[in-house]
């Protein structure tokens, strides 16, 4: 465990948070890998891709064929042009299958792909962390705890460490593991906090 004031330090560096990202099984889910297929997705106003889905393209079996728009050199607006395999991976024992992207870059499969200078790719190629990641202990330590009054619908108390109310209905037994791990989620917020009032 660390010590005083040890973590992660605050960086300006971008989380995977704050990149477009292309979402296979979202994909799936709204009919977008059909043969012929053709759409525009949408990131907030600022952002769009065009997207098709393409059949023995560039020696992919199946792939999607993606339009980005990019900032040029000039500070003009240019169209570009990306090729994403794709390929279905069995699950469940063979009893079901699931879509993967080909990460054009590092060539591995990925769920995910994140929007960058050179278009879609793992989030190994951009090397950002999650958001949950840049944080140090306290911080880590508070985030857990509203996370977990969250869970249990406490409302009563504005601090994060004290200990969550039983929600009516819920089995003594089962309050009790919630509120020993609350106790172990606090405990570097208390201890920092107890320092601070040294």
């Amino acid at each position: 465990m660390g010590g005083y004031n040890s973590g992660r330090k605050a960086s300006g560096e971008k989380n995977i948070e704050d990149y477009y990202t292309l979402d296979i099984c979202w994909l799936y889910r709204n009919g977008l890998l059909e043969p012929g297929r053709k759409t525009v997705i949408r990131f907030g106003k600022s952002f769009a891709i065009r997207m098709k889905y393409k059949t023995r393209f560039w020696g992919w079996e199946q792939c999607l064929h993606v339009e980005y728009p990019v900032w040029n050199d000039a500070g003009k607006i240019e169209t570009r042009e990306q090729v994403i395999g794709f390929e279905w991976g069995s699950t469940l024992k063979g009893k079901t299958r699931r879509p993967y992207f080909y990460c054009p870059m590092l060539e591995i499969r990925a769920g995910k792909l994140l929007m960058g200078r050179n278009g879609f790719a793992h989030r190994r190629w951009y090397g950002p962390l999650y958001h949950s990641q840049t944080l140090g202990h306290f911080d880590r330590s508070i985030k857990s705890c509203r996370a977990m009054k969250e869970k249990l619908a406490n409302t009563g108390s504005e601090l994060a460490t004290d200990p969550p109310y039983k929600p009516k209905g819920m089995h003594e037994g089962t309050y009790q593991k919630c509120l020993e791990k609350h106790r172990r989620l606090a405990l570097p917020a208390v201890v920092r906090m107890g320092m601070w009032c040294l």
